[in-house]
């Protein structure tokens, strides 16, 4: 996706190329705390509140008003834990609205349920876990979102930017071609992608083109994303 806008504060004819993003995801803490999925749903994706929803439905008719096309990174993975009638709702929400719906992926919520994919185990980021097994959470990814209604998947983007090297291998197996994981203000812990912290336009890694976070530099020493 890509949205442009003239930049009408100069006096010379110019177009910035942005990508608009959204990270789609229930609360794994409420879930903990007994919160039922229809209600974690109705907070933490619709952004129900006293006068009305402000979460994806809000997000995407106002982008697809002004012609514009957002990426929502929608984490399919409490689909075992909760069912998929969220997930389905979220999917027909966006595409009625002509947006982009890509891959997202919270590994925490493995904790609740027994998948068979993994063998009992579990961690908190996707780079807690060896390339094989990245490669099987990445497929079952896959099939959940795609299963609930989402158009064939080319992009990905790990929960808490918690991804490292062996994700981008992992997604090239999976016919995955872009990675937006790599966060300068997060690097190190949780997101250990090997890249120069002048990276900041895409680029060809492992078999992907890496799309990094926009960041900069908000008091000396400090790296704030956008």
């Amino acid at each position: 996706m890509t949205g442009q806008s003239p930049n009408t504060a100069m006096d010379f004819d110019t177009r910035l190329r942005v990508l608009i993003t959204v990270d789609t995801e229930l609360s794994v803490g409420d879930h903990k705390r007994g919160m039922a999925g229809a209600e974690n749903h109705a907070r933490a994706i619709d952004g129900s509140v006293t006068d009305g929803a402000y979460g994806i439905g809000y997000q995407a008719r106002f982008l697809a008003e002004r012609e514009l096309r957002g990426v929502f990174f929608i984490d399919p993975f409490m689909v075992p834990a909760i069912g998929d009638a969220g997930l389905r709702q979220s999917v027909a929400t966006l595409l009625a609205e002509g947006q982009d719906i890509q891959l997202h992926a919270h590994p925490e919520w493995l904790r609740f349920y027994e998948p068979a994919w993994l063998d009992g185990r579990r961690g908190t980021q996707i780079a807690d876990f060896s390339f094989e097994d990245q490669c099987t959470l990445l497929s079952s990814g896959k099939d959940l979102l795609e299963a609930a209604g989402a158009p064939q998947l080319s992009a990905f983007r790990a929960g808490n930017y918690g991804a490292d090297d062996n994700t981008l291998r992992a997604l090239a197996v999976n016919g995955i071609s872009f990675d937006s994981s790599l966060n300068h203000a997060y690097r190190g812990a949780p997101c250990a992608i090997e890249a120069p912290r002048t990276a900041h336009a895409p680029f060809a890694h492992h078999g992907v083109c890496e799309m990094p976070i926009a960041s900069f530099e908000d008091y000396p020493g400090h790296i704030r994303h956008a």
